[in-house]
């Protein structure tokens, strides 16, 4: 008696455990599908842990029923399936199978509908019947617009804003995408983005690239701001569709992208000093991303009478210039422009001075 109570105390210590081993180790039999990619008319899935008596519908409304029966047998042998070929359960609901035979990872279930939601539901075998295990709510694209926009056209360039224009493609709206030092980081399809014509507007951040604009307009042109010395690259990019079915265009196109550089602050004279008969020192303001500086000196304000000496002459890196070989009691006028790798700054404000008589 003292013996077969103990033999049941044991069993009754061992039981959890063991309950707890069956039920990992039919928690790790269970297919696990996942979504890797999304088109207008497909969606690939891959599908890991692999468990043969797996049932898997597909269906475009959401049912959580627990339990279903399935009579018929249905092997999934290749990685694709053309959704006319499915057998029809019911309205919208078409088996992919109720026993996986296929050595592929993935699996491309073809013919969907664009811009529509499905559900894919997993059902492991329990007995006679199917228990649900997991559902995956996915959704198709838009179609892609087939013309990408194009001729990305500069208007102006400043010190601080760039203002473009570009052609249109076939999409019902583009964004433009903007980023300095390299082409921008492309959108990703499912996606809305806020667009802002602030550069360096947080809400507008794209990987390492900004989203400038986002519209329909049939010419549009945009101005963006706030920008700091230095070359940037715009790109445009046509889509179909609204929210979670938008798709992108991705590709290139004539002039799309396009980089321009900003135009450097011009400098400011700050002085004319040590004036004499024939000559003078100048100082001016440095300019940030400027490599050298552009002088011109004339004897009119015009500068169409210049000094053949100073017509934009290259003075180097420098914030101060000595102007020699001037002529007595003559009224002079000078400027300066600065110059950076593959930009310019506008002329400074000219600034006159007279040298001394002999």
């Amino acid at each position: 008696m003292k013996r077969a109570i103990i033999i049941i105390f044991l069993f009754a210590l061992l039981l959890p455990a063991y309950s707890q081993k069956t039920n990992k180790q039919t928690a790790d039999k269970q297919t696990e599908v996942r979504i890797m990619d999304a088109g207008a008319d497909f969606t690939k899935f891959s599908i890991t842990k692999k468990n043969e008596n797996t049932a898997i519908i597909l269906m475009t409304y959401l049912d959580s029923t627990k339990t279903v029966s399935i009579k018929t047998q249905n092997e999934l042998t290749n990685d694709e399936i053309e959704l006319s070929k499915l057998q029809k359960l019911g309205r919208n609901q078409w088996l992919l199978c109720n026993t996986i035979k296929t050595k592929s990872p993935n699996l491309i279930i073809k013919g969907l509908n664009p811009q529509t939601d499905y559900y894919l539901n997993i059902y492991t075998k329990n007995k006679e019947d199917y228990s649900l295990s997991k559902i995956i709510a996915f959704n198709t694209l838009a179609p892609i617009p087939v013309r990408q926009a194009s001729q990305i056209s500069i208007i102006e360039a400043t010190d601080k804003s760039i203002t473009l224009k570009w052609v249109n493609g076939t999409g019902i709206g583009r964004i433009v995408i903007m980023r300095k030092g390299a082409e921008p980081n492309k959108p990703e399809n499912g996606k809305i983005y806020t667009a802002s014509p602030t550069f360096g507007d947080a809400v507008a951040k794209i990987g390492e690239s900004q989203v400038v604009y986002d519209g329909n307009e049939a010419n549009a042109k945009i101005t963006v701001g706030n920008l700091q010395a230095g070359k940037y690259f715009f790109q445009v990019f046509e889509y179909n569709g609204e929210g979670k079915y938008r798709a992108y265009n991705t590709d290139k196109a004539s002039n799309n992208p396009r980089s321009k550089s900003t135009m450097l602050p011009a400098p400011k004279i700050l002085a004319i000093e040590n004036i004499t008969s024939n000559s003078c020192e100048i100082q001016w303001t440095k300019v940030s991303g400027a490599v050298t500086y552009v002088l011109d000196v004339a004897t009119d304000k015009g500068f169409m009478e210049k000094i053949e000496l100073y017509n934009e002459l290259d003075v180097g890196d420098l914030d101060g210039y000595a102007i020699v070989d001037l002529s007595p009691n003559t009224k002079y006028y000078v400027r300066l422009r600065a110059v950076g790798d593959g930009t310019q700054s506008n002329f400074s404000n000219s600034f006159d001075f007279e040298t001394k008589g002999e």
